[in-house]
């Protein structure tokens, strides 16, 4: 019998991030995967509380869920996103890195883990898995046209529609198009900026942003949709290596373990 694939599943702190990456973990199993789903101290301490029947050693649900810190103080504000992507980028690759080399030590050969699935917004964990020697996946939990959005910001630049500095509109409200086949977008709706102040939106922007060189180490990239449903951003896509695998709908599966895991405050504030 050859060796059971062991993949570290990463998702962004935030629960529209978690849910289908943990979704994800199940199908994997289903496939004959070990699965070790990493969540933010913070947030392991409020999914183990929802869902009290998970241990740290959920052999029921053939996921092992573990945490590492997130390099706030347990009372700081989390939806206060400056301090939130700071401490994302600078103090979680420290943690990521000490638990992988733990794992690749300590852990028998057929238990130790082979690939990362990484949330697109957490890339810096591919600099992390590429000197660890781990195959590498990104993971995109919502629409393929966001994540073609983000990918493409470079090429917004050099267009001349937003401003490098901060990801706003040069001109409000203007349409844009990437191909002729994506329907025209408005700027001022790009996922950068859609949150509830322009110095939010900026910090955000250059999180997403800084991304673009950490991303390369990533394989390929796997997104929850499906090609019939944005097929003209799939076509455009294609040679970015991106895998649809969506709808990642856990309320379509018999037996889900829960459907919503904390009351999320999503007011973003910033410093």
């Amino acid at each position: 019998m050859g060796r059971r694939p062991h993949a570290l599943l990463l998702p962004y702190p935030a629960q529209g991030h978690v849910l289908p990456l943990m979704e994800l973990a199940h199908r994997m199993v289903s496939h004959g995967f070990t699965i070790t789903f990493i969540n933010t101290s913070f947030n392991h301490a409020r999914l183990l509380s929802a869902m009290p029947t998970l241990t740290c050693n959920s052999t029921n649900l053939s996921i092992n869920f573990i945490s590492i810190p997130d390099g706030l103080q347990p009372g700081d504000d989390r939806n206060h996103i400056a301090n939130l992507c700071k401490a994302l980028t600078t103090i979680m690759p420290l943690h990521l890195e000490e638990l992988i080399i733990k794992m690749m030590h300590e852990q028998p050969e057929h238990d130790k883990p082979t690939c990362l699935i990484a949330d697109e917004s957490m890339a810096w964990a591919f600099d992390v898995a590429k000197k660890t020697g781990l195959r590498t996946a990104a993971f995109w939990p919502a629409s393929a046209t966001t994540f073609t959005n983000m990918r493409n910001i470079p090429k917004l630049i050099q267009d001349g529609i937003i401003h490098e500095h901060d990801g706003s509109a040069k001109t409000p409200g203007v349409i844009f198009r990437l191909s002729h086949g994506i329907p025209p977008m408005n700027v001022d709706h790009l996922s950068w900026n859609c949150f509830v102040n322009p110095e939010s939106n900026k910090v955000i922007f250059h999180y997403v942003y800084s991304n673009r060189e950490s991303i390369k180490n990533a394989e390929f990239a796997v997104g929850n949709s499906f090609y019939e449903a944005e097929k003209p951003v799939f076509d455009y896509l294609n040679s970015s290596k991106i895998l649809p695998i969506g709808p990642l709908l856990s309320g379509r599966r018999f037996g889900k373990p829960a459907g919503i895991f904390w009351a999320e405050d999503t007011t973003l504030r910033h410093g």
